[in-house]
């Protein structure tokens, strides 16, 4: 996890993977970011977009270590830092993140009322 001090829109977390046995090269399964503040580089925008990078399981196989830049997801889903990581936990399964991250869990409105 890292965000720019000065811009903090500009943000990434993900989930990387350090196999045991040799080859160990280290995989970046999925990254979630925020808006890197350009807007020219590609056609969709990305850049100035929150969105999510994942590594394919084809890319894997091929030697790939990193998402692909044309794997990727523009999402509305978190727009901060905090938001992110809650996308992340829920996506990945995290359990018990709120015990690291008390902060961002958010009771609902009706909890327990039906």
């Amino acid at each position: 996890m890292r965000q720019n001090s000065q811009f903090i829109e500009n943000f990434t977390l993900g989930l990387r993977f350090q196999p045991a046995e040799p080859p160990s090269r280290t995989l970046t399964i999925v990254r979630y970011n925020g808006p890197h503040g350009e807007t020219s580089r590609d056609e969709d925008g990305h850049y100035s977009k929150p969105h999510i990078h994942r590594l394919t399981a084809e890319h894997i196989a091929r030697g790939s270590v990193q998402p692909r830049p044309e794997e990727r997801e523009i999402t509305e889903r978190y727009g901060t830092l905090e938001q992110a990581i809650s996308v992340f936990c829920e996506d990945v399964n995290l359990q018990n993140y709120g015990d690291y991250f008390p902060h961002l869990q958010q009771g609902r409105l009706f909890d327990g009322h039906r």
